[in-house]
């Protein structure tokens, strides 16, 4: 089927010009023909899902493996993340300060320092 585009009449296949106004006639192409897209699946959805998630843990754990906090901010946990960097400043700031006179104070230091920095990093991932 053609349809003219002068006046909209629907002309056979065979036609070459609008039988009622002599227009020139563009093909109608037959609604089966054409690509049907569907809905996704429940299944599918959860799969795409699932990658994007798995993306934004990724990310959330490499911010909070570059600054502490960073990553749960990502995430979208803006107050839990400003207190791990509250939190990881100050604390070095503290135990730095009440340390460094003992024997082995910048151990402890660096050993406290490191257990709080993989508590982030860990809280980031989940």
């Amino acid at each position: 089927m053609q349809i003219c585009t002068g006046c909209n009449t629907s002309n056979l296949n065979t036609a070459v010009r609008c039988e009622k106004c002599g227009g020139e006639l563009i093909p109608v192409v037959p609604q089966e023909t054409l690509p049907m897209s569907r809905p996704a699946t429940h299944q599918e959805m959860v799969e795409v899902m699932g990658q994007i998630q798995a993306q934004h843990i990724g990310l959330a754990t490499v911010f909070s493996f570059l600054i502490p906090g960073l990553g749960q901010i990502f995430k979208g946990e803006l107050g839990k993340g400003v207190i791990i960097m509250i939190a990881m400043v100050v604390g070095l700031i503290l135990v730095g300060a009440f340390t460094a006179d003992l024997p082995g104070g910048r151990w402890i230091v660096a050993i406290a320092y490191f257990i709080a920095w993989i508590f982030n990093i860990v809280d980031a991932r989940s």
